[in-house]
C-alpha cells in the first residue's frame, strides 16, 4: 500500500472517506451516508403529509436538500426527492392561502362574513 501524504508532503493517516472498501474483487471508495439527504426527504414527506401548514418542514426540506446536493453525490436521490416534495408543499401552501384570501373577499363582498 502506498504512502499517505498531506498537502505539505508530511505522512498522515488516511481518513475514513479515503480508505477503499472491498466488495468481492472490486474496490469501491466510501461515500457519505447522505444524512442530510434523508433528513430532507423526511421533512418533505412531513410537509406533504399535513405538517406543511407550519411552513417549517418545507423550508427545512428545501435547505437540507440543497445542502446535501452541494456536499457531493452521496444521497442524491433522497435529496432530490426532498427538494421536490418541499417545493411542491410550498406551492400548495401558497395556493391554499391565495384561495382562502380570494374566498374570504368573495364572501365579504356578498355580506356573508
Amino acid at each position: 500500500m502506498g504512502e499517505w501524504q498531506g498537502s505539505a508532503g508530511a505522512e498522515r493517516a488516511p481518513s475514513a472517506a479515503e480508505v477503499p472498501v472491498a466488495s468481492g474483487d472490486v474496490l469501491f471508495p466510501r461515500r457519505e451516508s447522505g444524512g442530510l439527504a434523508v433528513a430532507s426527504m423526511v421533512c418533505g414527506v412531513l410537509a406533504v403529509g399535513g405538517f406543511g401548514v407550519f411552513l417549517a418542514p418545507q423550508v427545512a426540506a428545501i435547505v437540507l436538500g440543497h445542502m446535501a446536493l452541494a456536499r457531493g453525490p452521496g444521497g442524491r436521490g433522497p435529496a432530490i426527492a426532498g427538494l421536490v416534495l418541499g417545493y411542491a408543499a410550498l406551492v400548495l401552501l401558497v395556493a391554499g392561502v391565495a384561495v382562502a384570501v380570494y374566498l374570504w373577499r368573495a364572501f365579504a363582498d356578498m355580506g356573508m362574513t
